[in-house]
């Protein structure tokens, strides 16, 4: 099984965040796990500090892979311009060619259209409380 996880408010900054951590880093059923997250730039580079400072034991070896948002997507979106038009759909389809099965994401309007359209099980990180 191979799980996407997104980093802001569902790694971090999310009431379940520690239990994500333990879960991740135990591994109790070998699974590959990804990040899969919205961040670019210098957001992106900042991942593992941002964990670390939040004393997560997360280090980069428990994830498969780390995968952001490429930058001309993302500020397509933010101003409306027709290149950004893929964005609702970048996880879904990041995840599919990753063969990820799962994607775990708080942001529910960015990210559904592409989960449904590509086949990927979407659990919003409250489903866990």
């Amino acid at each position: 099984m191979f799980i996407g996880w997104d980093f802001d408010e569902t790694l971090i900054a999310h009431p379940n965040s520690k239990n994500f951590w333990r879960y991740i880093h135990d591994n109790p059923y070998r699974q590959k796990h990804f990040v899969i997250t919205f961040r670019t730039g210098y957001l992106l580079d900042s991942i593992w500090n941002d964990l670390n400072r939040e004393r997560s034991p997360l280090r980069p070896y428990h994830f498969d892979g780390l995968f952001g948002v490429p930058e001309s997507l993302y500020h397509g979106f933010m101003v409306g311009a027709p290149e950004g038009s893929p964005y609702l759909e970048w996880k879904g389809e990041k995840c599919r060619n990753l063969g990820i099965q799962i994607l775990i994401d708080d942001a529910t309007d960015h990210v559904i259209t592409g989960c449904a359209r590509y086949g990927i099980e979407y659990i919003h990180p409250d489903a866990f409380l």
